[in-house]
């Protein structure tokens, strides 16, 4: 996963750009084997930063939010909607019966 995300920001973005050009990537993985333990079959994720001695979030000055709406990124209100977005979607424990918006007209 940190491979294709990687690859996807670096193919989009040019030596010397500013990183403001860098977009918000998403990343879909669809498994069809046993990738670890699990009871669902849709798992999500982000990186957040938690504080080591306070707990608490990393988050954005109301300068940098002002930045990112000028630069139309009205979803960055957080640390987090800077950063990749992960699917992991497990093939084997499909039950072809959509449960979720994710799922609603696809058929794996």
């Amino acid at each position: 996963m940190l491979y294709g995300v990687s690859k996807a920001i670096t193919e989009h973005i040019s030596k010397g750009e500013p990183y403001k050009k860098v977009r918000k990537v998403y990343h879909i993985n669809i498994v069809y084997f046993k990738l670890v333990q699990r009871q669902d079959y849709v798992y999500y994720g982000t990186t957040e930063f938690c504080g080591v001695h306070r707990h608490d979030l990393l988050q954005l000055t109301d300068e940098k939010k002002e930045f990112f709406a000028r630069e139309n990124r009205h979803s960055a209100k957080d640390v987090k909607a800077l950063y990749p977005e992960y699917y992991i979607l497990c093939v084997e424990d499909f039950d072809n019966v959509a449960k979720s918006s994710l799922e609603s007209g696809y058929t794996i």
